[in-house]
């Protein structure tokens, strides 16, 4: 009976919640398409184990100095604006990667990409927006599980494409990324309100926020590393070991993503 009573009086989504998660769910699905065959791709032009673990960073570098920026930017100008420039940037670092026709073009590419990947980090912010403090656990932890969908589907897309050529599922995250941006523009809304976005210009300058992350930071880390390790180089030691092609490393990521999913 307590169970029924519980299951009966849950709150709905917040108004435009769907639409948060169907854009960081697309966002995802890009990110997985390319992932897989990155490495294997990288080594076409030459790049040894070393350059290839380079590349994955250059994407986390540029990440690492730009998100907080776009994240306080969101803060001022809205979330919706932020969005739409991380995912017109992720469609513009998809298609440079495709078109490289030298290593240092992929570099590019990447830090293209890792400097405008600040559209997951802005979702959350929106959803915090649009939620209550009670519902916001929740919700957060629904976007969570686009990441899982972004890891089945992504990596899905991006075998098949490789099976019409090495540079197609960069065209197709590309593809993904601009659909998404244009969804986005007619559908996302703007979730933060214009009197919070004019009192963050006037704290710009202020001391203000100095709440000590450190611990939840360092967490993060060791949470991630050792993913990020094993997406970097998993395609190669395939390649190597069990001559595995990209479309054969995607149906692996396909499988780690189904485990997300179900775990």
């Amino acid at each position: 009976m307590v169970r029924r009573e519980k299951t009966a009086t849950r709150e709905p989504l917040p108004q435009g919640f769907f639409t948060i998660w169907l854009t960081v769910a697309l966002d995802l699905v890009g990110f997985g398409i390319v992932v897989p065959i990155l490495g294997r791709y990288a080594e076409r032009y030459g790049a040894s184990g070393l350059e290839v673990g380079l590349l994955f960073a250059s994407f986390s570098l540029a990440q690492l100095v730009f998100s907080p920026i776009l994240g306080r930017l969101s803060d001022r100008i809205g979330r919706k604006p932020v969005i739409l420039i991380s995912l017109l940037g992720t469609a513009i670092g998809s298609f440079v990667t495709g078109a490289a026709g030298a290593l240092w073009v992929l570099f590019l590419g990447r830090i293209l990409d890792g400097a405008s990947g600040a559209s997951v980090a802005v979702a959350q912010g929106a959803v915090t927006d649009v939620a209550p403090p009670h519902q916001r656990p929740r919700l957060l932890g629904l976007l969570g599980a686009a990441f899982g969908v972004g890891f089945v589907v992504g990596p899905a897309l991006g075998g098949l494409a490789a099976l019409g050529g090495e540079h197609l599922p960069f065209y197709v995250a590309g593809t993904v990324a601009l659909i998404n941006a244009i969804v986005a523009f007619f559908r996302l809304p703007e979730t933060r309100p214009v009197e919070a976005r004019r009192a963050a210009r006037e704290l710009r300058d202020a001391d203000v926020g100095k709440v000590r992350l450190w611990g939840l930071a360092v967490a993060g880390f060791t949470a991630i590393v050792a993913f990020s390790g094993f997406e970097s180089t998993f395609s190669l030691l395939a390649g190597d070991r069990f001559d595995l092609t990209e479309a054969g490393v995607a149906a692996v990521f396909v499988g780690v993503g189904l485990t997300l999913v179900g775990v």
